[in-house]
Order: C-alpha cells, then structure tokens, then sequence
C-alpha cells in the first residue's frame, strides 16, 4: 500500500518531485548528447498505475490508467 501511494504522488508531483525527476533527465541528456553510443533513454520501465487504492478503475480497465494517469 505504502508504495502505491508513493507512486501516485510522484504521478501528482508532490512536493515537485516529478519536476525533480524531468531536471534530472534533461541534465543526464545534456551530459550525453554528443555520445555517439547513447541511443535514447528509457525514463520509467514498466510503469505502475499508482494509487490504486482511491479509484480501482485503474486496474480493472487498463484503458482508463492509459488515458488519465500514464
């Protein structure tokens, strides 16, 4: 449960932790731009929902996380 939550506000961006994450991935992208060996980026493999607990149409109808969390 305690990572459920964590994980639905890093989605909300509590405290600007989300905005910490995108500077920190724009600066991991700056550092290697020119790197003819860096491809792309793969920011957030395999992404949970979050929150479930607060609204269970997140697990039961995948298209409902798609479109308003992911």
């Amino acid at each position: 449960m305690a990572s459920s939550s964590a994980i639905g506000r890093w989605y909300d961006n509590y405290n600007g932790v989300l905005d910490k994450f995108s500077n920190f991935w724009g600066k991991v992208a700056f550092e290697f731009k020119d790197s003819k060996f860096v491809v792309g980026y793969e920011l957030m493999n395999e992404p949970f929902v979050g929150d479930i607990y607060p609204n269970i149409l997140k697990v039961i109808i995948p298209a409902y996380a798609s479109r308003y969390v992911l």
